[in-house]
């Protein structure tokens, strides 16, 4: 039996302040206060994601010391439950500004410590990887549990798929160039304008996100909400079939990335340098998938979407491992790219719909779980063919692996998500 009730709603003035704010067509002040921020901390995460391996190569030449920079990035996804909960039970606008002013705070004073001279050790690098990255997860975990209290029903898809848009564009794309070109210039002025990034990303969400009443009512057992969480997800007849189908997804995205770099700089001969453009072209596909996400989801129902999703994805893969041509690898990587954040907008959005107010953040902790416990398998996998076959081979065994996941999968997910109205639009 579920015993973790909801949470109560929003206090009186901020509700009536956001139905006023998101009436009609457009998003609204809230939401893009939201898109803002989500820019700004995006950028911070981008510049973080260069600048950090940077400084681990200077300060050790152990290959598995600087890998452990990425190790340490990802390690807070392993909490995404509890830190789910931990959004689910508190006022959402002062739980992610006091995050994010503590990772400005952070970054801001590590940096100036590399200014000062200092040289710090590897594992206080690993250290403050990880609590950015712990940092990241509650904020990007509260932005999607709130984004319903922001903007209407209809405009879930629009708003997720431009959210989407502004962290491709932000993160993978100005921001790691940005950390990049930063940290050779000095190397302390990547984690100082990181951590300016954070303050004003606590601004914007301090004006975006609507207060939360005291949440006193809120089972004081973390455990028992957590198990509730999970007792709620399992016995979903919407959310069972969606995880699993997005899990096959993502383990068979991170089968084709793993090996990637190998492909391109050998078969494809297009050296480092080409990885990276390809890589930046790449990106271009998702943040136009961001654009568009919203009049596909007006268009078509979930369901539907995501089977068209896995099967472009999937032909992605195909195009990409069937040929040498660069052209023609680029066209099937920008193809994977638009319909992977066509997809990931659709999942959230269907689970922002469908999921009880009070269990969104532990959900969507379950399911980032899930997710990334899928990608190092994945990885793993894709590893192992290219080094046993060829380097295409883990393009084309992730294009059918795909295909088969969405013959099994998909006529399940449409069944449960055709009957189930609460995936209706209101």
């Amino acid at each position: 039996m579920l015993t973790d009730p909801p949470l109560p709603p929003p206090i009186a003035d901020a509700t009536s302040e956001a139905e006023a704010d998101r009436s009609g067509l457009g998003l609204g002040r809230r939401y893009w206060a939201l898109w803002s921020a989500v820019g700004f901390s995006g950028i911070g995460d981008g510049m973080v994601l260069a600048a950090f391996p940077l400084l681990a190569a200077r300060l050790t030449t152990d290959p598995r010391l600087v890998a452990g920079v990425t190790v340490a990035s990802t390690v807070p996804n392993l909490a995404a439950v509890h830190l789910g909960a931990l959004v689910d039970r508190s006022d959402r606008r002062r739980l992610v500004t006091g995050v994010e002013l503590f990772r400005a705070v952070l970054l801001v004073a590590f940096g100036l410590t590399l200014a000062a001279g200092v040289r710090p050790s590897i594992v206080t690098v690993f250290g403050v990887v990880f609590l950015i990255g712990l940092g990241r997860t509650v904020t990007e975990t509260a932005a999607q549990v709130a984004l319903p209290e922001i903007v209407d029903d209809a405009q879930l898809g629009r708003a997720n798929g431009l959210l989407s848009s502004a962290e491709t564009l932000s993160e993978h794309m100005a921001g790691q160039a940005l950390g990049g070109v930063l940290f050779v210039a000095a190397l302390s002025l990547p984690f100082i304008l990181d951590g300016v990034s954070f303050f004003l990303s606590a601004v914007l969400l301090a004006v975006a996100l609507p207060a939360v009443a005291a949440t006193g009512v809120v089972d004081a057992d973390v455990n028992r909400g957590i198990k509730a969480g999970f007792a709620y997800f399992r016995r979903d007849p919407v959310l069972r079939p969606l995880a699993v189908t997005i899990v096959a997804f993502a383990f068979c995205q991170s089968m084709m990335l793993a090996p990637l770099v190998l492909f391109v700089t050998g078969p494809l001969d297009l050296g480092e340098g080409g990885y990276g453009i390809l890589l930046a072209v790449t990106s271009i596909g998702g943040m136009i998938g961001g654009a568009f996400a919203g009049r596909i989801d007006r268009a078509w129902r979930t369901d539907t979407i995501l089977i068209a999703a896995g099967l472009f994805i999937a032909s992605g893969y195909l195009i990409a491992g069937a040929t040498t041509s660069v052209v023609l690898v680029g066209a099937g990587l920008v193809i994977e790219a638009f319909w992977v954040v066509v997809g990931n907008v659709a999942s959230i959005t269907l689970r922002q719909r469908v999921i009880s107010d009070g269990y969104l953040g532990r959900v969507s902790g379950i399911f980032r779980f899930l997710i990334v416990g899928a990608f190092p398998l994945g990885a793993l996998t894709g590893g192992v063919l290219a080094d046993a076959v060829e380097l295409r081979t883990p393009l084309l065994m992730a294009a059918g692996v795909q295909l088969l996941a969405i013959s099994l999968l998909g006529p399940r997910l449409s069944r449960a998500i055709r009957t189930d109205p609460r995936s209706n639009r209101s």
